[in-house]
């Protein structure tokens, strides 16, 4: 049975003991590129999958003390075409939102610690058709996009550290 394996899941799939250099390797490469990449619409949705995999493979609980899990689909949102995911810090929490489609959708809402519920900053774009208003909304863009792979380096680096052998 031959099958594309996910690619943030690959390393930790990899190891079979505790000092497996091939994985060690490909895990390292793996967060190397994470690194100099901004997240495609399909790299997303991967991430999302990656999420769901380690729910279902590895017990992952979102109450866990990680920064990203998986998140709920607001009522405006149809179940079926749409993934959410949330990163949160102390102060600030970020709702990536995907909805697949004919023109794919990604959907960013922002909320601070503090802050009125009803006040939160939302980024809405098609796959590939951002465009940023000025160096600071740059900036911020930016910030995002390292929140987000920050916390799948962090589960990556825990699930590979941690796997029972």
């Amino acid at each position: 049975m031959e099958q594309k394996i996910n690619t943030y899941i690959e390393p930790i799939i990899k190891k079979k003991k505790n000092h497996d250099l091939k994985a060690w390797i490909a895990k390292r490469k793996l967060i190397k590129k994470i690194n100099k990449t901004s997240p495609s619409f399909s790299d997303m949705v991967e991430i999302h999958e990656f999420l769901n995999i380690l729910r279902d493979s590895y017990m992952y609980d979102n109450n866990e003390s990680f920064h990203l899990f998986l998140g709920a689909i607001g009522k405006n949102y149809s179940p079926r075409n749409t993934l959410a995911m949330i990163y949160k810090e102390q102060g600030f929490g970020i709702k990536f939102v995907l909805v697949i489609g004919n023109k794919n959708q990604i959907n960013i809402e922002i909320t601070r610690n503090g802050q009125n519920k009803n006040d939160i900053e939302k980024i809405s774009f098609y796959d590939g058709e951002y465009e940023f208003k000025d160096i600071y909304d740059q900036e911020k863009m930016l910030f995002i996009i390292s929140c987000l792979m920050h916390g799948v380096i962090e589960l990556i680096e825990y699930y590979y550290k941690n796997k029972k052998l």
